[in-house]
């Protein structure tokens, strides 16, 4: 009797644990769906045709925290195309136009001047965009907006595109802007225990003030939204319509939001 009691008693035990991990896992799945949707639902890190172009092995022990590890020549700012940007001309024609990128070429040309150039992209709507992705860093990512980090490799997600280097369309400068350091640590865990023990201290120094940036935004654009322009070029014409530089007007002149340092 005792037996069949304990074995009532065990099963009834293992289901209810069974049903608790289930409802966990369920829950964790949920929090993380939300915490990425930013990510899943717009496609965020839009990159071009074949990223392995664009990268190299490293065999440094002491780069990225060590260890034999593939890593990106630039940082990943340099291949990609957020969601607030390709909304300025739609997914589709997005889409359309990254079939005909070169890969081989674009690997030391950035996407995002690409982008600009070629969709005509005014400095208007990319200060807005670039707002809209750095909310999204801060308040989907979960990080802390920066630009030009140093401190480890999983810092790249929080970067903040520098409009200054990119509507110079320098490709000179802006590969050398964007190309990656030899981080001493590779996730953003490894950092904050180094740097809780006094074992390092922070190199990246530039940090963005988001209500500063969207108060700049207001005051120079008069607004923050973002009203998209029909593309210049038709989806059936974008293979074979030359680029055309982005014209530079009064819209032009940079912000500060980009420049401003806040200390952490």
């Amino acid at each position: 009797m005792k037996r069949t009691v304990c074995l009532i008693l065990s099963i009834i035990l293992c289901s209810s644990a069974f049903y608790l991990l289930s409802a966990c896992n369920k829950d964790a799945t949920k929090d993380l769906t939300a915490t990425s949707s930013f990510l899943l639902t717009e496609s965020n890190q839009i990159a071009t045709t074949d990223h392995t172009l664009y990268q190299q092995t490293s065999n440094n022990e002491s780069d990225l925290g060590g260890g034999v590890i593939t890593v990106q020549k630039y940082r990943s700012a340099f291949y990609s195309v957020p969601a607030p940007f390709v909304n300025l001309v739609g997914k589709e024609v997005f889409f359309a136009w990254r079939e005909t990128i070169d890969a081989t070429a674009t690997a030391e040309t950035m996407v995002m001047s690409q982008f600009v150039q070629h969709f005509g992209i005014t400095r208007e709507q990319f200060d807005k965009a670039n707002l809209e992705w750095t909310k999204g860093v801060r308040d989907n990512l979960f990080g802390v907006p920066c630009i030009n980090p140093k401190d480890y490799a999983n810092q790249e997600d929080d970067e903040v595109y520098n409009a200054d280097i990119i509507f110079t369309f320098d490709n000179d400068l802006i590969r050398e802007y964007y190309l990656a350091p030899d981080y001493p640590y590779l996730y953003d865990i490894e950092f904050e225990k180094a740097v809780a023990s006094g074992e390092y201290t922070p190199q990246t120094e530039v940090w963005v003030d988001v209500e500063q940036m969207e108060a700049e935004i207001i005051a120079k654009y008069g607004e923050t939204e973002i009203v998209p322009e029909e593309p210049t070029n038709a989806l059936e014409e974008i293979a074979t319509t030359p680029e055309e530089p982005a014209v530079t007007t009064e819209d032009s002149e940079p912000t500060q939001a980009i420049k401003v340092l806040t200390d952490q």
